[in-house]
């Protein structure tokens, strides 16, 4: 295994830089030389089956990647647009160019798994399935040696999450495709753009996706040109495209002074059998992995797939990407910050209740205060016009007392009707 780091900071002479992040990224480069010798013992029947069962996944074997052009690549990737942004054009792989690329259990009792656990991981060493390839074949059991060469393709190659180990995600996919023929091409490229997405956010990492198919990507690009053939094999006819040999600086500056002219759009390999633009309600592709899901959009590189380029609408740039949480943490995590999200979504609603709440005991309140006002009103008129009439009455009692010096009367009614007229001014006085 080899481990390319790569340090930007060294390539800060380069023009045209200003779409590069700074970050440390390590490419894990890992040799495969044995697993490949152990696929040569097949005969050629047995190598043709394989063929048609897998695809052309062996071919990925004798490539050989040069992880520090990747490692440099990895510097323009933009985890808003999700694509590589290079200063003098715009690339991303997309489901037409690795489905072409890749177009063309075990036999043994559960108690013999020699599974190994890291961490919360779960999976099987590389030095124990090349050993189990080595016995099959002496024992002959291609039945056997197929599927297992194809999960350690699998787990080491396409879904290399694990050094030197095919995990419990890399088994997954495998299965799903040797039980349901499940499309492995949406799974490879969300964990590229996941794993490229991860190393931006974390300001640096391994890069853990399928390193070769990658590299065969964006050397086809820049190199091809009519160096394959007039109808190519993207893996097989790789050897034939003149690749370049830099260092990390050189890389950079390569990637950096590219220019329009000078890549190949399309891929000689890629034929035109329509493009898929969206899924569904989505404006652009959501891409289901095993370690996430993450969204694309392949309109913003049409001239890759040999239609006319034009400016993308801006409301489906980016678009959804999460993962997972294969570990135990992350997962408790996100319920921790669930719990606590709902915790505050909780006391503001009771916030907003209790705030309507007052709103409401407040209103009653004025309305209540309204009408008892409106009561005395209408109590002091009701007394006013009482007052009114009985001071009408007294001042006639007291006319016809005064007018008439006959009528005696005693002293005590006297005093009692002064009294009454006293009040009844006070009354409407007030």
């Amino acid at each position: 295994m080899e481990e390319v780091q790569i340090n930007t900071s060294q390539a800060t002479e380069c023009n045209a830089t200003e779409t590069r992040r700074n970050i440390r990224i390590v490419v894990v480069g890992n040799e495969f030389e044995k697993i490949d010798e152990l696929s040569r013992l097949m005969s050629k029947e047995d190598r043709d089956a394989f063929n048609r069962r897998y695809g052309q996944i062996l071919d990925l074997l004798a490539i050989r990647v040069k992880t520090k052009s990747l490692s440099a690549l990895a510097q323009f990737w933009n985890t808003d647009l999700r694509c590589f942004e290079l200063p003098n054009l715009d690339m991303v792989p997309t489901i037409e160019e690795y489905g072409l690329m890749i177009a063309k259990l075990i036999g043994l009792l559960p108690n013999q798994l020699k599974f190994e656990k890291r961490g919360s991981i779960l999976g099987l060493r590389r030095t124990f399935l090349e050993d189990r390839l080595k016995v099959l074949a002496e024992q002959g059991h291609w039945k056997h040696f197929k599927i297992t060469l194809a999960l350690t393709i699998y787990g080491l190659i396409l879904f290399p999450f694990t050094s030197d180990m095919v995990d419990q995600a890399a088994m997954d996919v495998f299965f799903q495709f040797e039980e349901n023929g499940a499309n492995p091409v949406p799974a490879i490229l969300a964990d590229t753009f996941l794993s490229m997405m991860i190393c931006h956010q974390k300001k640096g990492g391994s890069l853990r996706c399928c390193s070769h198919m990658l590299y065969v990507w964006i050397m086809t690009h820049l190199y091809a040109r009519h160096t394959m053939g007039p109808s190519p094999d993207p893996l097989r006819d790789f050897d034939s495209v003149p690749t370049k040999d830099f260092d990390a600086r050189g890389w950079i500056e390569e990637f950096s002074h590219t220019k329009d002219n000078q890549i190949t759009w399309v891929c000689p390999w890629y034929h035109f059998e329509g493009v898929i633009f969206s899924c569904g309600n989505f404006r652009n592709i959501p891409l289901m992995g095993p370690m996430g899901c993450v969204a694309y959009t392949p309109s913003i590189v049409l001239r890759q797939l040999k239609c006319t380029q034009i400016k993308p609408v801006e409301e489906p740039l980016g678009g959804a990407s999460f993962l997972y949480g294969r570990k135990l943490e992350h997962a408790k995590k996100l319920k921790v910050e669930q719990d606590q999200l709902q915790s505050q979504v909780e006391k503001l609603k009771r916030v907003e209740e209790e705030k309507n709440g007052w709103e409401l005991l407040a209103g009653y309140q004025q309305n209540r205060k309204k009408e008892w006002i409106r009561t005395c009103e209408d109590m002091a008129d009701c007394v006013h016009t009482q007052a009114t009439n009985l001071a009408n009455h007294v001042h006639d009692a007291v006319e016809e007392v005064n007018s008439n010096p006959e009528i005696k009367l005693p002293w005590k009614t006297f005093r009692l009707m002064k009294f009454c007229q006293d009040v009844v001014r006070s009354l409407v006085r007030q």
